[in-house]
């Protein structure tokens, strides 16, 4: 795969990503572990599917393939769980720590991610999809009001969890192996920059100048980045 493409292909995953905020909005439940639990199902399902498509292989030679270096990919898991704060009523302090936290454990799984070697990490990403199942379950029945949902929410969450989150982290971890880490992480950025900006044209909610003015920015780096890092369609080298 070419850098052009791996970073085309994050761009497109934080894209697909960007409509999370959206649908938490028309949720009518706010009990994040319950969300976490249905979303992760389809999360890791679709994950899991696209690993089999991408490497050509069966579920049960996926499944097999799994590995200690995955394992270690499960970092992941702490960053997916946290990213339930989006659009729920955490209080300013709370909130921010889940930011934080949730931004530090995706910058470890970025590293994890680039020092594999592998042509890609969809095995990490399943496994944490599926330990965020597990752990959305065990919330949900010890701490919470149990498993049962509406179906207008049931439907929204698994939407959710294979269309936005699924799809959009499959591809961003896909391009991670071929593009350094803090360039991925400017480039994930564009899910920050695009989130805002669905629910302002849907729902009508208007964005601060606060939010305009970073996403420009935002935008603005990512297309120098863009412009600064074109080469030749040549494969680029997996360093690990």
């Amino acid at each position: 795969m070419t850098r052009n493409r791996a970073m085309l292909l994050i761009v497109t995953g934080a894209s697909f990503m960007s409509f999370v905020g959206l649908l938490m909005r028309l949720l009518e439940t706010t009990d994040g572990m319950l969300i976490l639990f249905y979303r992760s199902i389809t999360l890791a399902g679709m994950v899991g599917l696209m690993a089999c498509l991408r490497r050509r292989q069966s579920p049960a030679a996926f499944l097999r393939s799994l590995d200690r270096t995955d394992m270690m990919m499960g970092a992941a898991l702490v960053g997916v769980a946290l990213m339930i704060g989006d659009g729920l009523a955490y209080g300013r302090t709370a909130g921010n720590i889940v930011a934080l936290v949730s931004s530090l454990t995706f910058a470890i799984m970025l590293v994890l991610a680039r020092r594999s070697g592998k042509s890609d990490v969809l095995g990490g990403t399943f496994l944490g999809g599926a330990g965020c199942v597990l752990l959305g379950a065990f919330a949900s029945l010890s701490f919470g009001n149990g498993l049962g949902i509406s179906t207008h929410d049931l439907m929204l969450t698994l939407f959710m969890g294979a269309f936005t989150i699924g799809i959009g982290i499959a591809l961003v971890t896909w391009g991670t192996g071929y593009v350094p880490a803090a360039e991925v992480s400017l480039l994930v950025l564009t899910e920050s920059v695009l989130g805002p900006i669905w629910p302002w044209i849907i729902l009508g909610q208007a964005m601060t100048l606060t939010e305009i003015g970073g996403g420009v920015i935002v935008l603005g780096a990512v297309a120098a980045l863009a412009l600064a890092s074109r080469e030749p369609g040549k494969p680029a080298a997996v360093k690990g």
